[in-house]
């Protein structure tokens, strides 16, 4: 009961913490920066496959992947009313690195 009575408290106390939040007018744009995570969980490949005129290959041996990154981005948010706002999402192109191996042959 009482680890019951300390959680209350301690979340109680934690209400006083917080920011007020501040309502938005019809009219208003609100800009916004942070930073976007893209996860390139699914980058890896196996063997390279080929197709064209002369027919389909593999290359045994080859592979490819595309390494995970950071990037800026920046929220700009249109209240159309004072509860219905249009957001956009602007940012930056993100560099990426690619890594292959081995090499390519018919």
């Amino acid at each position: 009961m009482r680890k019951q009575l300390n959680s209350i408290a301690l979340a109680i106390s934690m209400c006083g913490l917080a920011g007020t939040a501040y309502a938005q007018e019809a009219g208003s744009v609100v800009v916004t920066g942070g930073a976007a995570w893209i996860d390139m969980r699914q980058s890896s490949s196996q063997e390279l496959k080929s197709s064209s005129q002369f027919g389909t290959f593999t290359s045994p041996g080859t592979g490819a992947e595309i390494h995970n990154t950071f990037t800026g981005e920046f929220l700009v948010t249109y209240f159309a009313t004072e509860h219905i706002a249009i957001e956009s999402a602007v940012g930056f192109p993100p560099k990426l690195n690619f890594f292959s191996q081995g090499g390519a042959t018919p």
